[in-house]
This record gives structure tokens, sequence and C-alpha cells, in this order.
């Protein structure tokens, strides 16, 4: 409530049914987001990292951001654990691995993990397989096994 200039308390004025409305949507929970955390690991300087991947409106999944992660946390948060499949991209908002710069990712296709990847020959960072031909396509990833 506030004074009017004459001092006097002015209540504010309000629908009843529009305020009913107001009040159900700040009270609504906002929609599910479905989301999960991969491990990748950076070739160049051999650090994992957790990549945040949202599964966005058109079905496919994408990913946001990532952050560096050490190797106990990832086995105490279960990443291992999280699995996808389905096509994956990159938010255009998404910057990139924090310790190579590479924006991209590619899954090896002998052990299956992620690992940066900027378009050319890369070597998988963990099992040594050197991967120079890569698709475009549907991916099954599981969360990272440590």
């Amino acid at each position: 409530m506030g004074k009017e200039r004459g001092g006097e308390d002015r209540k504010p004025e309000r629908d009843s049914e529009t305020g009913a409305q107001l009040d159900e949507q700040r009270l609504a929970m906002p929609p599910k987001v479905e989301a999960t955390i991969v491990v990748q690991k950076c070739p160049t300087s051999k650090k994992l990292l957790g990549v945040r991947l949202q599964k966005k409106n058109d079905g496919c999944w994408y990913a946001v951001w990532n952050f560096p992660l050490e190797e106990k946390r990832a086995q105490h948060e279960n990443y291992a654990d999280n699995k996808i499949e389905g096509a994956v991209y990159l938010d255009r908002e998404y910057k990139g691995c924090p310790y190579c710069g590479k924006t991209g990712f590619v899954q090896c296709g002998s052990c299956q993990k992620l690992s940066c990847h900027d378009g050319s020959s890369t070597v998988c960072p963990w099992c040594g397989n050197v991967m120079n031909q890569f698709h475009a396509g549907n991916m099954k990833l599981n969360g990272g096994d440590i």
C-alpha cells in the first residue's frame, strides 16, 4: 500500500480473476528441461571436462556449456551412468574447451568416448586411436567411463 498526496492510505486495485491468473503464473513450475552431463577429454591437456547436453524443442541434443572436471568428481557424480542417443549439435553459445579452445568434439570409433575436435585428424586421448574419418549423425553417448 502507498500513501496518497493527502496522506491517506491507498489500497491497490486488483481484478480478482486477473490477480488469480497472475498468482498461478508466478507459482507455476518452469517446464522440465531434459539435460545431462557427459565427460570429454582434451587431447592437448589430457584433462577432463564435463559437457552439459540439453534436449531442445526440435528433439536434438545440444552442447550448451562445459566446465573443468576432476576425475574424482566425475566418479562421485556418476556421470558414466548418463546415457543419451540422438543427434548432437553445438549450441551457438557453446564456448568450446577451456583448455585448448577447440569448439568441436568427436566420438572415438574405437572406445566411443568424446574428445575435443577442430576438423583435423585427432588422436583419441582415451585410447590412442587415430581418428581421421568423421561422419555426422546420431550418437550413442555414455556419460563417460573414467
